[in-house]
């Protein structure tokens, strides 16, 4: 009996590790990044993206910035009042 509980385990792991290995990191915008000028719609179109990946935003912190905001002050571009600037490490 323990070695049929040992078989079921160890198969459940094993199909999980494949899943979690497939994740893939995306540069948005490849080596332009996120900036002006860039048609991201177009970057994307021919891309597939599935749980577990990660969508990569890298700009230039000299010229711009991230803010965490709500839909409103998204909507109408407002930074926060507490400037609730983002840093990422």
């Amino acid at each position: 009996m323990a070695i049929h509980r040992s078989l079921v385990i160890f198969a459940i792991v094993a199909l999980m590790v494949p899943a979690i290995s497939l994740a893939t990191d995306f540069v948005v915008g490849d080596d332009y990044g996120w900036t002006l000028g860039i048609n991201y719609e177009e970057w994307a179109k021919d891309m597939q993206f599935f749980v577990g990946d990660t969508l990569v935003f890298t700009y230039n912190a000299t010229f711009h910035n991230v803010y965490k905001v709500n839909g409103d002050d998204f909507q109408s571009c407002t930074v926060p009042s507490n400037n609730s600037l983002v840093f990422f490490t």
